[in-house]
């Protein structure tokens, strides 16, 4: 099923801006008033409508038959520049290294911004996405190793496409009521429709090279909308600093999904023949219903004490409800039988950054969330909420001249009500019980002179259940290696000449929350070179990237089940041409 969470996410964001060593931003914006994941979100922003005028065009062509044109076009409409306007577009149209796996998209995203005041701003967005795509099952494993086939190899049928169509309306407004205090309320509305027809991974039989499979025709509705309603506010009190936040948000989403399965043939999977699936046989239907609601009340106080010492306290209360549920009969009857739940819960969030010294700064943050589990049981029962704690210590530091900056972060996160794949159930889960990650993380990165930067990384984690339903307790989670990093370095040899080399590698892996498959460690090697050549305002800029230099064979990622491991990309090369006046 489609995540119900992401349009809410997308939508649920805050004024609380991370902090660097000098006790300043990092970056400006906006991020969540605190995650409903703990470990964080995604902060979706889109571009806006800018005054100045300005148009890029971009072609892209890569390996694989990747084709890409995009358009970014902005500006005022009218002379006073209190309407001003947005469009980007794009056609894109890929292979895959991957037999049958290719997509083909259509995207357009206008947006207005209407400022007829220094106090009111209104924003307004569309956006509309037509995808057809052929879903990757992955490779089954034999042992605890992915089976040595092809890694081009597809195990599904034929290339035919699914479509997936995605429409979104969404606006905002902010009303500044002096210079210190505003109020800003969002809506988003987003609808999703997915026509699937899907071979799905059955079990290897006990000859390692017969894979059952499964057939699944279904047509999928999704309708979410979400608003909140923000008060902030900076004032003086008591020798201190204080930027307020209060707010109310809600979301409301509903799922309609038509299911017709059927058992597949079996295929070899060292010696596959096609052209064997009889859609005819796809007769067991299935009505599926989900309907979900969420309120939430909100506030924080960040607090600035002389200059140094910086304190984020929050507090968040939820109520959900939720409920799904599957009838054979029709999705009136599904309606009729779902079983609601309620569950509530209060997530507090602390917060403190102390400066040090101008370029050293020490910081911690206690984090609980709580979220409701989008996952599909197989008798179509509501999931438990998932929560999570999270604990985080480290220091940031800055040089002297604001070039080169570092954090190291030492992490504990306990997440609640996990879910897992359902080994005896294709496309649905199960509660996993609880997964403890710690570790520790370190970046670093800046200007190592004038013309070379600089970017590396490095993390040890620790992710394991502690305390499970189905026999996992010790497990590692799937797809969660040991040891990871990363280093990327940029050469400005001019300022038309840009060249870029770097490389990731990846420790071993668990495929399946029963760790009965591991997926071997890599290394990668990437790069990029581009030239830029200007004529008045305007400029062309051509590049080159390339993925996966040394041709490495690798799996990136599994599914989460013994039979979903994802092969990684082969050597690809990507080149763009973009012009921007």
């Amino acid at each position: 099923m489609l995540s119900q969470r992401d349009s809410y996410n997308r939508q649920t964001r805050a004024t609380c801006p991370t902090l660097n060593a000098s006790g300043n931003p990092e970056r400006p914006g906006s991020c969540a008033v605190w995650p409903h994941s703990s470990g964080g979100l995604v902060n979706y922003v889109t571009k806006k409508p800018q005054e100045g005028r300005y148009v890029a065009l971009q072609q892209q062509i890569g390996s694989n038959s990747q084709y890409r044109t995009s358009i970014d076009a902005t500006g005022a409409i009218d002379e006073a520049r209190t309407l001003l306007y947005r469009v980007n577009g794009s056609y894109a149209s890929n292979e895959s290294f991957r037999d049958f796996v290719g997509n083909e998209r259509v995207f357009i995203a206008p947006s207005l911004s209407w400022r007829p005041n220094q106090r009111f701003e209104l924003n307004i967005d569309l956006e509309h996405k037509r995808d057809r795509f052929h879903p990757d099952i992955g490779i089954p494993a034999i042992g605890n190793r992915p089976a040595q086939v092809p890694l081009n190899r597809n195990l599904s049928d034929s290339p035919t496409r699914e479509p997936i169509t995605n429409t979104l309306v969404a606006f905002d407004w902010t009303y500044r009521l002096d210079e210190n205090w505003a109020i800003k309320q969002r809506f988003l509305q987003q609808d999703w429709t997915l026509n699937a027809k899907q071979v799905l991974m059955g079990a290897l039989q006990a000859n390692d090279r017969t894979l059952a499979r499964n057939l699944l025709l279904s047509t999928q509705d999704v309708d979410t909308r979400s608003t909140n309603l923000d008060l902030t506010g900076k004032v003086n009190f008591l020798g201190a600093r204080h930027s307020l936040l209060f707010g109310i948000d809600g979301f409301a989403a509903q799922t309609r999904a038509h299911q017709f399965f059927g058992a597949g043939p079996t295929i070899d999977i060292f010696n596959p023949v096609y052209g064997q699936v009889n859609w005819d046989s796809v007769s067991r239907n299935n009505n599926f219903y989900r309907k979900e609601s969420w309120t939430g009340l909100y506030a924080q106080d960040q607090i600035t004490v002389a200059d140094k010492l910086h304190v984020l306290l929050g507090g968040r209360y939820d109520r959900v409800k939720t409920g799904a549920i599957s009838s054979p009969i029709s999705m009136d009857a599904a309606k009729a039988a779902r079983i609601e739940r309620v569950d509530t819960e209060f997530s507090p969030r602390v917060g403190l950054l102390y400066q040090l010294t101008p370029g050293m700064s020490l910081y911690g943050s206690y984090t609980q969330s709580f979220g409701a589990n989008n996952g599909v049981s197989v008798d179509g029962r509501a999931f438990s909420p998932q929560k999570g704690k999270q604990y985080e210590i480290g220091f940031k530091t800055e040089s002297a001249d604001k070039r080169l900056s570092s954090t190291v972060a030492i992490f504990d996160l306990t997440k609640y009500n996990m879910l897992t794949t359902d080994p005896n159930n294709a496309g649905f889960q199960i509660l996993a019980g609880t997964a403890k990650s710690s570790g520790i993380e370190i970046d670093v990165s800046g200007q190592v002179s004038r013309q070379f930067s600089v970017l590396a990384t490095y993390a040890y984690t620790d992710a394991r259940y502690t305390v499970n339903n189905n026999g996992l307790r010790g497990n590692r989670l799937e797809n969660a290696p040991a040891h990871q990093g990363s280093l990327w370095g940029v050469y400005q040899h001019s300022d038309a000449i840009r060249v870029g080399l770097g490389g990731v590698a990846v420790g071993l892996r668990q495929a399946d929350a029963n760790n009965t498959v591991q997926l071997p460690g890599f290394a990668r090697l990437d790069a990029m070179a581009s030239y830029l050549m200007r004529s008045g305002r305007s400029k062309l800029t051509a590049q080159l990237n390339a993925y996966n230099l040394t041709d490495k064979a690798y799996f990136a990622n599994s599914s989460g089940g013994r039979n979903t491991s994802m092969p990684g990309a082969p050597r690809t090369f990507m080149v763009s041409l973009k012009y921007e006046y």
